[in-house]
């Protein structure tokens, strides 16, 4: 009697078991890089970003699997009844945010009539004869993911002048380079500008004016291609332009390709390829003259520096360097709608 009553007990409790099975994942996801750097917790985080009705408790992820060189996981919702809908939402949103890891950029060209100052005027003056006027805008964007900690030290020389305490206990700059996913066309002026004879007067302007007029206008603007070719030395040599920003907390760095400036802390300049935001010289830190940072630990002096400075590069940069190991999401193809 007593195993019957086991026997009847097992069985009750076996049915619900067997009718239920096992349920399906609701979604199938790729990853891009080697199995031993999948992160399951980061999956989690990045799907309760996706949707912000799911919690880390409603969320199972599993083990990585493999099928030749490809890596794939699923992503269980516990106790969630989403229809094909809903998911097909959450996926879509999950790709929103690879997509936005990147933080778009605009350089809107300056002209003539809205220089700053009287030097970029005089600089887009001779852009302007020489036929090299740009105008409009380009965009691309910044590529964290390949991100990288720059560190160095300078010398300063202008004109023949060398700074006398750059080469005594100089002082070592942190900087992070962001390479940009689309080169920046003719943004960089190509300098010097030559200097113009009579020969490269045009017909119609030399025929109008005497040979002491003639003389005169090739002293001028040969006088004025010096000064901008000596402004172009100190101030860097990007076209007049002005940066906007896809993401506001960039807005805090000022431009400036100067040389005598760019290294301050909280600055950034920019050329063709990549963005340099700049944090200033690293406290408490020395250089031997001819060796490297062997063993990183100026660059990890760096990484810190950034870190503090400015927490939201550091959030950007690391999400980035995450969302790009995660491939495609999908709806599991194996999985059906609860009714």
């Amino acid at each position: 009697m007593l195993s019957l009553n086991f026997k009847k007990n097992l069985l009750s409790l076996s049915i619900p078991l067997f009718l239920i099975g096992c349920k399906e994942a609701e979604i199938k996801g790729e990853w891009i890089n080697p199995e031993g750097s999948f992160n399951k917790s980061y999956i989690v985080s990045l799907i309760t970003s996706a949707d912000q009705n799911l919690t880390s408790k409603d969320i199972e992820v599993s083990e990585l699997e493999s099928s030749g060189n490809d890596h794939f996981f699923y992503v269980t919702l516990v106790d969630k009844g989403y229809t094909q809908e809903q998911l097909e939402s959450l996926v879509s949103n999950v790709e929103r945010l690879k997509d936005a890891r990147n933080t778009n950029l605009t350089v809107n060209f300056t002209n003539i009539a809205n220089a700053k100052d009287a030097s970029e005027r005089d600089l887009l003056n001779v852009v302007q004869r020489a036929g090299m006027e740009k105008n409009g805008s380009q965009s691309t964007s910044l590529n964290w993911e390949k991100a990288e900690v720059s560190v160095y030290t300078q010398k300063i020389s202008i004109t023949g002048y060398t700074d006398p305490y750059s080469d005594f206990n100089p002082k070592v700059y942190c900087q992070l380079t962001v390479p940009l996913t689309k080169r920046l066309n003719d943004f960089i002026i190509d300098k010097p500008f030559p200097y113009i004879t009579s020969h490269d007067i045009p017909e119609n302007i030399a025929s109008a004016m005497s040979p002491t007029q003639l003389d005169k206008y090739i002293k001028d603007e040969n006088g004025l291609r010096r000064y901008v070719n000596v402004g172009l030395e100190l101030k860097g040599a990007t076209y007049p332009h002005k940066t906007v920003f896809g993401d506001g907390f960039l807005t805090k760095f000022k431009e400036s390709n100067d040389i005598l400036t760019q290294s301050l802390p909280m600055t950034y300049n920019i050329d063709a390829q990549s963005i340099y935001f700049n944090f200033g010289d690293i406290p408490n830190t020395e250089v031997v003259s001819g060796l490297n940072d062997f063993g990183g630990v100026i660059h990890d002096k760096c990484a810190k520096l950034i870190k503090q400075a400015a927490p939201e590069i550091d959030k950007k940069w690391s999400s980035a360097v995450q969302l790009a190991r995660v491939g495609r999401f999908t709806i599991n193809p194996e999985w059906i709608p609860q009714e």
